[in-house]
């Protein structure tokens, strides 16, 4: 793989059949000059795991720049989204981040939220189609009470349920700078959404 230095975005995502990137993950990935990756890392629906994006997260950690990373589909586990709240701490520029279908629950869904309390970059975050539950949902409601820069937060097809969502309903009293937190797919039932209806911010339908 050749580098120049006017590149702004590496993109490895497969059209017709899943390739496997971990092996690129773990001998590139770790030590990727991210410094010539200006913009973003698209990595999404291969076959990378926990140690591949745990290199990944280590890579985007060092970079100074990097703005968008996409790693949706791959099942980086708790331990890799862990990897992902160590880099987001106080990183300067990345604003939008993909770890959907990754296979991350509470524990990481923990990590992330607190994560999300030093960060003052992340202006979209998309964690669809994982496995969080109302304990996540209260962790990122502790997280709305202080982050001041998220804007999208998508928690679609989840494990959240009304609980979890009066929490996050509850947490934006606190936040007026959020736009939106997608909530549709979560184990939500059409009667309980009215509990909602009076916060235009929680999307859940």
């Amino acid at each position: 793989m050749r580098w120049e230095e006017t590149q702004s975005s590496l993109c490895l995502m497969p059209k017709r059949r899943r390739c496997c990137f971990r092996t690129l993950t773990l001998t590139v990935l770790w030590n990727l000059p991210m410094k010539l990756v200006k913009t973003s890392v698209r990595i999404g629906c291969n076959r990378i795991t926990v140690e591949g994006g745990k290199s990944l997260a280590f890579a985007v950690q060092k970079s100074r720049t990097i703005a968008d990373v996409g790693m949706w589909g791959n099942k980086i586990g708790d331990e890799g989204a862990k990897a992902f709240a160590d880099a987001l701490k106080n990183h300067p520029s990345l604003t939008n981040l993909s770890l959907s279908c990754g296979g991350i629950s509470t524990s990481g869904g923990r990590s992330i939220a607190e994560a999300l309390q030093e960060n003052t970059s992340v202006r979209i975050f998309w964690l669809t189609e994982n496995e969080l539950n109302d304990e996540s949902a209260e962790s990122f409601a502790e997280m709305l009470k202080v982050n001041r820069t998220l804007k999208h937060l998508w928690l679609i097809q989840n494990k959240i349920t009304i609980k979890g969502a009066i929490c996050l309903k509850e947490a934006l009293k606190e936040n007026s700078h959020i736009n939106e937190i997608c909530l549709n797919g979560n184990l939500l039932e059409e009667a309980q959404f009215k509990l909602l209806e009076d916060e235009a911010r929680i999307i859940c339908f």
